[in-house]
């Protein structure tokens, strides 16, 4: 896979932290909402981010390298631009290869 010029190492982790958050908030959201939980209680954050962290992981796993080659095209070289799009770049280009390995997953079993 062809690189760009400059290493997307830390926005990759980045991409990887902001979807576990994401996925993290969401989970907790509707544990909060079906187990009718107080908005005050630390359980159901804590099992959103625990989870959301490990199905993110399923995502990023075995994929880490690809995903930082095809980031790294995109960097500029100013990290406080780069910081702006890049993560979102491999957060993206993460999940369309993670649903294409699922789908021919699914295609083989």
């Amino acid at each position: 896979m062809r690189r760009g010029r400059y290493g997307a190492w830390g926005y990759v982790v980045g991409a990887y932290l902001l979807e576990s958050a994401l996925f993290g908030a969401v989970l907790a959201d509707g544990l909060r909402y079906a187990f009718h939980s107080s908005s005050d209680s630390d359980i159901p954050t804590g099992i959103g981010m625990l989870t959301g962290a490990v199905l993110v992981w399923f995502v990023f796993r075995d994929r880490w390298r690809c995903i930082e080659a095809h980031a790294s095209r995109y960097c500029s070289g100013l990290v406080n631009l780069s910081v702006l799009y890049v993560p979102l770049i491999a957060l993206v280009y993460a999940n369309v290869r993670g649903l294409a390995k699922a789908r021919a997953f699914l295609r083989r079993a």
